[in-house]
């Protein structure tokens, strides 16, 4: 059965021929899609106090003892402290996609209540896997902020000698990255791994299986394609760790001087001259605001800003060619993709 037309469309811009070339394609995602997402937004979070309430306060077991049920509620109301402060207050990327890509493959007959109730569960399942990620990445870069407040690990314990410590693990001696093992062939296994499987295969392909899309082809197409959306995606994120508005982005930077293996200093290390590379060897990775601002000054130099967008907008082109390559192949809609293409697309958070 032949697929629905992707519900995607070329928006070409006229600023110049180099523009025209590399046209970017805007998502025009259908109207019902659209109204699921809108309302699907609404009941996600509606449903978030029901889940979590199931998580912290589970119903004791009949063979536990009165000492044992209060001991667990002290550990249950922590739990639901930690739960709220960190999960419900992210852009729910990984949750909704599950939910809006069940909604595109079901059938009506599938789309029971008690089955949505249960897909929304899973779709905090994922929101819960992602804050444990986000909390350890905040520790390892000794992050300030994050989703618009303090960092979890810094306002519960930032002045213990056990945050101390983790402060030491994470940076052991202060060690510095050697540059030469920083590599696009590194950066997409770390990528591939980090981030795109959790972030876009997981969501998705969960969903295809609830829906009883169960090909190994479909399954091998879509992760494909994902794969390619997730790496955008990550390459984004670098970006805007230096160069987006961490008003709108909800955190602080830390990448240059946390001296992480990403897009930038990758790209940076790719079209520099000797002399950059010295500066990067010199400065990237060292906790000083002196060497940071060379870093930064470094990329603008270089015109990486427009390097990167560049580099986006081919990226997003040549995805939306192998959808449109794979569309009659598969059995799965291709609006499948609607959602995940949305993410990417004019990303500024």
């Amino acid at each position: 059965m032949r697929n629905k037309c992707l519900s995607l469309r070329p928006l070409v811009r006229h600023e110049s021929r180099l523009a025209q070339k590399q046209a970017i394609y805007a998502p025009k995602t259908s109207d019902i899609i659209q109204s699921v997402r809108r309302n699907e937004a609404i009941l996600f979070d509606k449903s978030y106090h029901k889940v979590m309430r199931q998580l912290s306060r589970p119903t004791p077991r009949a063979d536990e003892t009165n000492s044992e049920i209060n001991e667990l509620s002290k550990a249950n109301e922590w739990f639901a402290k930690v739960i709220d402060y960190n999960v419900p207050n992210g852009k729910r990327n990984r949750g909704l996609m599950a939910i809006i890509s069940y909604h595109v493959l079901a059938t009506e007959q599938q789309k029971t209540g008690d089955m949505l109730d249960r897909v929304r569960a899973l779709g905090w399942a994922l929101e819960l896997f992602q804050t444990y990620f986000l909390i350890l990445d905040d520790i390892m870069d000794k992050s300030i902020t994050r989703r618009g407040q303090k960092c979890w690990y810094r306002q519960i314990f930032q002045k213990t000698a056990y945050g101390q410590c983790m402060d030491l693990l994470a940076n052991p001696g202060h060690t510095r990255p050697d540059l030469s093992q920083y590599t696009f062939d590194k950066y997409s296994a770390i990528v591939k791994y980090k981030t795109s499987y959790y972030t876009f295969v997981l969501p998705v392909r969960l969903a295809m299986y609830l829906s009883d899309y169960n090909s190994p082809k479909d399954h091998q197409i879509v992760e494909e394609i994902l794969l390619r959306i997730g790496h955008l995606f990550q390459a984004q994120d670098d970006y805007l760790d230096c160069f987006g508005d961490s008003l709108i982005t909800g955190k602080i930077g830390t990448d240059i001087e946390d001296g992480k293996c990403c897009w930038n200093v990758i790209k940076a290390l790719e079209l520099g001259s000797d002399r950059h590379k010295q500066l990067l060897q010199s400065h990237y990775g060292v906790k000083d605001f002196e060497s940071v601002k060379q870093i930064r000054q470094l990329y603008d130099e270089m015109s990486l800003d427009n390097v990167f967008k560049e580099y986006e907008k081919t990226v997003f082109n040549n995805i939306l060619e192998m959808i449109d390559k794979f569309k009659y192949e598969m059995e799965v809609p291709v609006s499948i993709f609607d959602e995940p293409m949305a993410q990417i697309y004019n990303r500024n958070k």
